[in-house]
């Protein structure tokens, strides 16, 4: 009975809970129940529409782990852009599935295949298989289609021009993109990391440390008048995404792809946050 105290005092929470917060407060749930009584007659879709605007959904206290099954399909819409790269999986996320034990309606795990966001987000073993796809290249924009024709990927179809392809842009672009967080941590140090991939195409360490490459750049020191200049340098340089030469173009596009593998490895693609 939707209408029994047990009814109106959980429901709420579970259906927040389930969408949108893994961790619902205590002051956050009281809101949820009052909001859900006051309505005369309950309405799921218009319940769920009032929170998507509310500040409870919009609260950086907000935060939502995602699971493996999530991810795979957000990495995947947002890596393509037509109908035919989803028809030949250019993301190839289908590999994952049975590695991370998220098959869908198949008893692998659980009674449905299912895993929790908390679960996958707090798993090593299920880090560690992503980190591995991303830093495989597994986003390299190079691919054999079912024919074993290469389709090579062109960002131009999705990125906005604005003043030009610059580093800076398509950097900052491209993190809000995939991790979609206003750049709140998008900092120096993921910064310079995509920097170095997009201009140069290869590691940070390798372009500021190039006679001690297994030295990591440290936030310390891109905060020195010479690490600000290298980073002021580089966001100003420009892309050659529209140069004739069709190889540079394909070149520049790997870049791309490099710099989404190091996006993909980072912590803030297994959760969202309110903001």
């Amino acid at each position: 009975d939707v209408g029994h105290s047990e009814s109106l005092a959980n429901l709420p929470v579970m259906i927040v809970q389930g969408l949108a917060d893994d961790f619902v407060a205590p002051a956050e749930a009281a809101a949820l129940r009052q909001a859900w009584r006051s309505m005369p007659s309950k309405d799921l879709l218009r319940f769920v529409r009032a929170y998507a605007i509310s500040t409870l959904f919009h609260s950086p206290d907000r935060i939502r782990q995602i699971t493996s099954i999530e991810r795979f399909m957000l990495i995947a819409n947002l890596f393509a852009d037509t109908n035919l790269e989803h028809y030949y999986d250019i993301p190839e996320t289908w590999r994952l599935y049975w590695d991370e034990e998220a098959m869908p309606f198949a008893p692998w795990h659980g009674v449905f295949g299912h895993q929790s966001g908390p679960e996958a987000a707090g798993s090593a073993a299920i880090f560690a298989k992503h980190f591995k796809f991303a830093t495989d290249a597994g986003f390299s924009v190079s691919r054999h289609d079912f024919n074993g024709n290469v389709r090579a990927k062109d960002w131009r179809v999705s990125m906005p021009r604005g003043a030009g392809y610059t580093v800076g842009r398509t950097a900052a672009w491209l993190w809000q993109r995939f991790i979609a967080d206003g750049l709140k941590n998008f900092g120096p140090l993921e910064r310079a990391h995509l920097y170095a991939l997009l201009a140069q195409g290869t590691d940070l360490a390798a372009v500021l440390h190039q006679s001690a490459t297994d030295t990591p750049v440290s936030l310390a020191e891109l905060e020195q008048p010479t690490g600000r200049a290298w980073l002021a340098a580089m966001a100003a340089t420009r892309l050659p995404l529209d140069d004739r030469d069709e190889d540079r173009r394909i070149r520049t596009n790997d870049r791309i792809g490099a710099a989404i593998d190091f996006v993909m490895a980072t912590p803030f693609m297994l959760a969202e946050e309110g903001r």
